[in-house]
């Protein structure tokens, strides 16, 4: 997965019409054994934001940490990465792992501190090759 900024509408083209570039982006998002399936049709619908989009990736041991870290981007602040628009959250853990409750919470709760986004949406896989136990690629659009 490349990570960095990026214009919107540039990598939108891209993807759209480089079949090789837009598996190379998508493979960490779109995967087939998923609990909650993210496809095609989500990341064309969070592309449709103008402006600059980030893209992030992280592993971590939890799902709190792996959250956290993917709001540090070298080019871009915390601040106005939280100012997205849109969003894009695809979560991946080892085959062994489980959300619990209290996980779902943390979810939740980070979701909620994009305060100007008007669509998010999210996915959850699992990977037996997982490790650490959480990995969270992040698309933050409209900044």
């Amino acid at each position: 997965m490349k990570e960095g900024v990026f214009e919107t509408q540039d990598f939108l083209r891209e993807i759209h019409e480089d079949e090789g570039k837009r598996n190379e982006f998508l493979k960490d998002i779109l995967v087939s054994k998923a609990l909650v399936t993210l496809d095609y049709n989500d990341v064309k619908s969070v592309l449709t934001c103008e402006g600059q989009m980030v893209i992030n990736k992280v592993e971590a041991e939890s799902f709190k940490t792996a959250l956290e870290l993917s709001l540090n981007h070298t080019q871009i602040e915390k601040d106005v990465i939280l100012n997205a628009k849109k969003l894009l959250l695809s979560i991946s853990m080892k085959h062994n792992a489980c959300m619990l409750l209290e996980e779902m919470g943390i979810v939740r709760d980070f979701l909620r501190l994009f305060k100007n986004c008007t669509e998010a949406r999210w996915g959850m896989s699992i990977n037996a090759k997982q490790t650490p136990n959480v990995s969270v690629t992040l698309w933050a659009v409209g900044l």
